[in-house]
């Protein structure tokens, strides 16, 4: 076993969630190190720290619609097994995540 092999086991066996698959193939590198979230998790937190710093607020319908895709999307890829790029997985978290963080921003 290759010593990054070993660290993603090590890395997933902590940190490894439902909601993210951690798999290798779908994670954030940075040189020969995966970060054990996928990219739309990646994705998803980058669009929560932006969408909390700008503040801007969001209808609970345009939420909605910014959340849809992704949902939808992951729904396909775990009930279905379909395949999807990491362009698809960052377009579609990036936008919810924004949203979510607006909407996080706006509770008082």
């Amino acid at each position: 076993m290759s010593i990054t092999d070993a660290l993603n086991h090590r890395l997933n066996s902590h940190w490894h969630t439902p909601l993210c698959n951690g798999d290798p193939s779908t994670c954030t590198w940075i040189g020969p190190v995966p970060i054990p979230l996928c990219w739309r998790c990646s994705a998803l937190w980058a669009g929560c720290l932006a969408g909390y710093a700008l503040s801007f607020k969001l209808g609970a319908a345009i939420a909605a619609v910014l959340v849809a895709p992704c949902v939808l999307h992951g729904i396909a890829r775990y009930l279905f097994s379909r395949t999807c790029s990491n362009r698809e997985r960052i377009f579609t978290g990036l936008p919810a995540g924004y949203a979510l963080g607006s909407l996080v921003s706006q509770i008082q």
